[in-house]
């Protein structure tokens, strides 16, 4: 049979599509075999065998979970894979790589052919015993035949009838089958050990292998570059996100943006500065539909395909070391001498559920300006003779992504809803930055809205108070504040009404240099909230007898009032020079 004729046959039709008679007298794929030739029934018994096995080859029947299906349909141009041990982070890496270089991406988010895909591992044994072996050999997951359709899939341990029949399971195919590449093309960098150097494939594409010990290449446009574990030589990232940027392109008639794709899968036990600058660059845009950096958390427990009994004792063995546990186990970041308030505890003594603030209670507001994100966080304070007396109760919180002065006015009247507020705090050093061009500051800003929509506080006026600038101890100061006394602490957070503080304080961190040196400088980034709360304690709320409340109008009223005002404005169009109006 013809080559050009069977590439045909061979390649699946398109949903819209029949699969087209090649040849004449083979009218179907299942003609009748006595009219064949010795030699057509061999060559079409070869064709038969041929489809069989691209059936069944690894990318078509692997199952993802539902982690790896978010990661595969998103177009983001930098995906960060962080997870635990067995999670399934790095078989989404390389089932990623493998339906690219192969043309096989359901998404079509690379070119089908000629491209070109750099692999980094930390040295170039790395990358055989994580790319080369997971994608070229058997065993990136485990397969058995479906006892119903007698089909092979993958194979799930925690399926009662899958494990009864455990002994029949076996490793998958290649991800990337031996009809993509010639072995003996492979350039290697240490054949005994299969570590490659170079793979080019028959499609066009071709896929090169790095240590990160090295500097980058330099000068190269690339489609696709991957990440596996930390990257030593600090130039990799930034050299690696230049070369993705001149080889992305846009599909002229769908307008979709092809290439330029970097992932990056890690457990991040000892987290370098630049990766944790990434996984705190997507958290910013975090439920965005199509953000520039995506993460994906990948913990153990929520694998299926990891038998349940493996867990349990995989997790007790870490059972006395709570930072380990987050690492391996929920591939949390290991913050271990970096995370700044690494004894709070919202599910704990820190935390308390919502309950309306009482009357007789001080109510604070405390502001971090920004045309980014504005955060506020709003404070109580209990009178002396209550049992909460002597603490500072965080009771609600606003976070304003695009903030204006007028957003922010509108925000704080809704959310206070006539509740007097004693006082405003804000940051000394963002609230006196002068707007380009008018020079008036984000303070005088912000106070013109309060003013505007008719909002004073307690102690007088719409004016703010300025926050102490002092950084240190100011964190000193929260931490005091998170100590625990007799069972209780100063500090409470109403964990249900304030996710974005809760967020941010458990990533709260310290810098750490290259060299691994953890500095005294936190990290600004995604710290909003966190910087609220240490202008808050810094200030040392008292409380104060609050004025009785006047509450906003309702609904009903509201509408009363309008209908009252209607008919007082008809009384006067009909007698506008009033006096009493004489009837009958």
């Amino acid at each position: 049979m013809d080559p050009i004729q069977l590439g045909i046959l061979l390649e699946p039709p398109k949903e819209d599509e029949t699969l087209p008679e090649i040849i004449p007298e083979f009218p179907t794929l299942e003609p009748d075999r006595s009219q064949l030739t010795g030699v057509e029934a061999e060559e079409f018994k070869g064709v038969l065998y041929e489809i069989h096995r691209r059936r069944n080859e690894a990318l078509r029947i692997f199952t993802p979970l539902a982690e790896q299906e978010r990661g595969f349909s998103n177009d983001a141009c930098e995906r960060l894979a962080i997870g635990g041990n067995r999670g399934g982070k790095t078989t989404w890496t390389v089932v990623e790589i493998a339906r690219a270089v192969t043309g096989q991406d359901p998404y079509d988010k690379y070119p089908r052919t000629d491209g070109k895909c750099i692999l980094v591992g930390r040295d170039i044994k790395h990358c055989g015993k994580v790319f080369y072996e997971k994608m070229f050999k058997p065993g990136a997951f485990k397969i058995i035949r479906d006892v119903d359709t007698g089909e092979w899939r993958t194979y799930n341990p925690n399926n009662p009838v899958d494990k009864a029949r455990s002994n029949q399971a076996k490793k998958s195919p290649p991800l990337i089958p031996d009809r993509f590449y010639d072995y003996r093309k492979i350039v290697w960098e240490n054949k005994k050990d299969e570590e490659p150097k170079t793979i080019p494939l028959k499609n066009g594409w071709t896929l090169y292998f790095f240590s990160s010990l090295g500097a980058p290449p330099q000068g190269w446009n690339v489609d696709i570059v991957a990440f596996d574990e930390e990257i030593e030589h600090p130039l990799w990232y930034p050299e690696m996100s230049a070369r993705l940027l001149d080889n992305m392109t846009v599909d002229p008639e769908t307008g979709k943006v092809r290439g330029g794709k970097f992932i990056w899968s890690a457990t991040p036990q000892a987290c370098t500065q630049r990766l944790y600058d990434l996984y705190m660059e997507s958290e910013k845009v975090r439920g965005e539909e199509s953000p520039r950096v995506l993460t994906l958390e990948f913990g153990m427990l929520d694998n299926q395909f990891v038998l349940d009994k493996a867990k349990r004792d995989f997790i007790a063995k870490f059972a006395e070391n709570e930072d380990e546990l987050a690492v391996r186990v929920y591939g949390k970041f290991a913050l271990l001498g970096t995370r700044i308030y690494s004894e709070f505890m919202p599910n704990g003594v820190h935390g308390c559920d919502p309950f309306p603030i009482p009357e007789d209670w001080t109510s604070y507001m405390v502001v971090d300006p920004g045309r980014q994100v504005c955060a506020v966080l709003f404070f109580a304070v209990p009178p002396p003779w209550h049992a909460w007396a002597k603490r500072k109760i965080v009771y609600d919180e606003l976070y304003i992504k695009r903030c204006n002065a007028k957003i922010f006015a509108d925000a704080v009247v809704k959310k206070v809803n006539g509740r007097p507020i004693q006082a405003g705090i804000i940051d000394w050093s963002a609230g006196r930055i002068p707007e380009i061009g008018t020079g008036v500051t984000h303070e005088q800003q912000y106070a013109a809205a309060l003013k505007a929509v008719k909002f004073k506080f307690t102690n007088g006026g719409s004016n703010f108070i300025w926050s102490s600038n002092d950084v240190k101890g100011g964190i000193e100061r929260v931490r005091n504040a998170m100590h625990i006394v007799n069972g209780r602490t100063e500090l409470v957070v109403m964990k249900g009404k304030t996710p974005n503080l809760c967020h941010e304080i458990e990533r709260y961190a310290y810098k750490r240099l290259p060299s691994g040196l953890v500095t005294d400088e936190p990290i600004k980034q995604l710290d909003h909230s966190a910087d609220c709360l240490r202008y808050g304690m810094m200030a040392e709320f008292k409380w104060a007898r609050p004025p009785k409340r006047k509450a906003m109008a309702g609904y009903t009223t509201r509408l009363l009032e309008a209908k009252k005002e209607r008919a007082k404005h008809r009384r006067i169009q009909d007698n506008p020079h009033g006096g009493s109006i004489k009837v009958g």
